[in-house]
């Protein structure tokens, strides 16, 4: 009995002092930008790290995609930097290749573009690990959540519809009155003259 609490101390010991038991592999963090934005349509930015030491010794590759609806690549997250490296424009994608062996926790930051006609409170990221030969070795996800009670400068309510939608309404509601006003004072002034 005396050697089986020792081990499991011994354990516990060893599970805290050491980083490779007390790191969590295929773990990833994502933490939205200073001036993410939950307006339908707008382009939000994201930093995040992932532990990836559980593939040293070969190339994987990252793909990267959000539970977000709507046309194809245009809701798409992208990848931007990795490792404090820029990636250019014209390589911006979904897809990171890199070799765990030269870092085995990667630092990324990406971009994603929330849906236009629809109001969203968070957005779900998934990391797909694929070895070199194709083959999926792990999935990983992480959550951007919309925490209003961190969040003060978030509005408390919004409105579920368009602009475009709440603005034509409200067109054709000034224009229904403005109608009935004009409508209203023609007549009057029409029972005005006949009294004379």
């Amino acid at each position: 009995m005396k050697h089986a609490v020792f081990l499991l101390l011994l354990f516990a010991v060893i599970a805290l002092c050491c980083p490779a038991f007390s790191e969590s592999t295929n773990s990833v963090y994502i933490e939205p930008g200073e001036e993410w934005c939950w307006d339908p349509g707008s382009d939000n930015t994201f930093e995040g790290e992932m532990n990836l030491s559980g593939y040293t010794g070969q190339a994987v590759s990252i793909i990267m995609y959000s539970d977000l609806t709507g046309e194809i690549n245009n809701n798409e997250a992208v990848f931007t930097s990795l490792n404090g490296k820029r990636i250019t424009i014209m390589k911006q994608s979904n897809t990171l290749q890199c070799n765990p062996d030269d870092s085995p926790v990667i630092q990324f930051s990406g971009r994603l573009k929330l849906p236009e006609k629809e109001h969203v409170k968070k957005v779900s990221l998934s990391f797909r690990i694929m070895s070199e030969d194709g083959r999926n070795l792990n999935t990983v996800s992480a959550l951007i959540s919309n925490d209003t009670e961190n969040k003060v400068s978030q509005s408390a309510f919004y409105i579920p519809f368009q602009a475009n939608t709440i603005t034509v309404s409200l067109g054709a509601a000034a224009i229904i009155v403005w109608c009935i006003a004009v409508f209203l004072n023609y007549k009057n002034k029409k029972y005005t003259k006949q009294g004379e």
